[in-house]
């Protein structure tokens, strides 16, 4: 047996049903090997990059290690990109790559690989000799497990292609391991915190993805209730509470007019597997009068202001929120925020009021995706890509998807595709629904070949203002032509087309409807095109960059 098989053995032991590759002289022994053994779900991308962000994808989607390989050198290099935006999602990922023989001075794939490795802040497993090679395949996945963090498994090539000196015998990373465990809140400082709780008039419990993670919804809401709390979220846990009246929705960057006033006058905010970060906090400011009461697993989080909670609870986000719900069951009810006032303000108030002149043949992206969300089933996953058009349905869709994906945690585009199909392929229960810009899609356009080929169940819609938006309202902000940020008119409707997935222009959020319903009646995936307008700027950058109110 050759190391590369023995390597293929221990992966599919570890429970690996799903591999994403792009083949090269580092790894093609390995990937076939994997096949050989009896893993059918290999899925090759088209550029490394891909291939990473797809078994980002997957992890995130099922919390479960996804494995990938690509090949050395500039295999790797083109992975970097993905390869931090894995680090920084926190998503469990073992990529195993191999480096050229040490005696081929002449190779030109030379590079590395632990430079790369450490430049991205993944972990990085390597391995001394052909017996060592189990050992190091085990602690990559136990790594990958425990750390949430994406592993680079290097197998140098001489190595992989050595005869494997032992019989057979592994055991995955998985034996020995302890369940999850629930950290309870110390007494003292959960007495103060509900002290401050106590207190508060205008208190607001704002979840973060701890929170969905620990499944502390329920709790949470019954702690709102019974402090007459408002309920907020961060992005990541975004729809979590809808559709409670007194839900304000995304806390930060994208809150609405009616949640930025209220969270202006807060005097509590409890944040629950929160990290308060620049961005949920508005660098300070979006809630600058309110104590906070702070649960979290970590030893101790600092916020955005750069200053620590008042209160700060070591708890898991479940057992924190009920712990403070149980202290606060013989006390009376508060009203605090929970007046029909203040429902009616979240109910009636617009999430965005501007009303802007829509160019002819363009369509308005609030609009369509407010139809989006009104045509998906209840059971549907989805995935956001990142830049300008990204807050249109992050803020104009107010349901809870699983899996919910953003593409942001590196501040890339190009990302929604590979994330998009790695997601689809850890769900294939449900579809998915992929919403990205014209821009962003063309970074990856090959990967629509993929799609095709496999026929995952992804439905793309394409936010289409023939620009990179972001950088073209920017410059426009700046007082700069804005038309170096603008892109050639492109067809991607015709480009899925001819990589043989079914493909469609709207120019109108009426025609989304039926096209949707045609893609849920299918098996397969499908693109829409839809033409929007320029003239219609996210709320966020109205604030951030032309200094407008919402």
């Amino acid at each position: 047996m050759k190391v590369y098989e023995a390597v293929a053995r221990a992966i599919l032991d570890e429970g690996t049903r799903t591999a994403f590759s792009l083949l090269g002289d580092a790894n093609m022994e390995l990937v076939a090997s994997l096949r050989a053994l009896g893993l059918a779900d290999i899925r090759q991308s088209r550029h490394e990059s891909a291939t990473v962000a797809e078994a980002e994808g997957y992890a995130r989607a099922s919390g479960t290690p996804a494995v990938c390989s690509v090949t050395c050198g500039p295999g790797l290099a083109n992975a970097l990109l993905s390869l931090t935006s894995a680090v920084r999602s926190r998503a469990p990922i073992v990529l195993v790559t191999g480096a050229p023989s040490r005696d081929d001075s002449t190779n030109l794939q030379r590079f590395d690989h632990h430079g790369v490795a450490k430049l991205a802040g993944a972990a990085y497993q390597t391995v001394g000799s052909p017996d060592a090679v189990l050992d190091a395949v085990r602690s990559a996945f136990r790594t990958a497990r425990t750390g949430s963090i994406p592993v680079v498994l290097d197998v140098d090539i001489d190595i992989q292609n050595s005869d494997y000196p032992w019989d057979y015998a592994y055991e995955p990373s998985t034996v020995g391991l302890t369940p999850r465990q629930r950290p309870w809140p110390d007494e003292l400082v959960l007495r103060a915190a509900v002290e401050r709780l106590r207190a508060a008039e205008r208190p607001v419990v704002l979840a973060g993805e701890g929170a969905v993670a620990a499944g502390a919804a329920d709790a949470l809401r019954a702690l709102a209730e019974r402090a007459g709390a408002l309920l907020a979220v961060t992005l990541p846990a975004r729809g979590l509470f809808h559709p409670d009246p007194f839900n304000i929705g995304v806390a930060g960057l994208f809150s609405s007019p009616v949640a930025g006033e209220l969270l202006a006058e807060a005097d509590c905010v409890v944040a629950v597997g929160a990290s308060l970060n620049y961005f949920t906090t508005e660098g300070g400011y979006l809630f600058p009068n309110a104590a906070v009461i702070q649960v979290d697993v970590a030893s101790q989080v600092t916020m955005s202001t750069g200053r620590s909670a008042d209160v700060y609870l070591l708890a898991d986000a479940r057992v924190g929120a009920e712990k403070l719900l149980e202290a606060l069951r013989g006390d009376p009810p508060r009203t605090g925020y929970r007046t029909p006032e203040v429902a009616r303000m979240i109910r009636d108030r617009p999430i965005d009021a501007s009303t802007p002149e829509l160019e002819p043949g363009t369509a308005d992206p609030r609009e369509v995706c407010e139809e989006l969300e009104r045509r998906l089933p209840e059971v549907a996953g989805l995935v956001i890509g990142g830049g300008h058009f990204w807050a249109f349905p992050i803020m104009h869709m107010a349901r809870r998807y699983e899996p919910q994906l953003f593409g942001y945690h590196f501040g890339a585009i190009g990302q929604g595709l590979p994330l998009a199909l790695g997601a689809a392929a850890a769900r294939p229960d449900r579809p998915v629904v992929l919403v990205e810009g014209d821009g962003s899609l063309l970074m990856n356009a090959g990967e629509l070949e993929g799609l095709a080929r496999r026929g995952t169940r992804v439905l793309a819609l394409i936010l289409n203002d023939q620009a990179y938006g972001a950088e073209f309202h920017k410059l426009r902000a700046k007082g700069f032509e804005p038309d170096l940020g603008a892109n050639p008119p492109t067809d991607i409707a015709a480009v899925a087309r001819a990589f043989g997935c079914p493909g469609a222009v709207i120019t109108d959020a009426k025609e989304l409807g039926p096209l949707v319903d045609e893609f849920l009646a299918g098996t397969g995936p499908m693109l829409i095109d839809c033409r929007i307008s320029r003239n219609v700027i996210s709320a966020p950058y109205r604030r951030m960059h032309f200094g407008l109110e919402h």
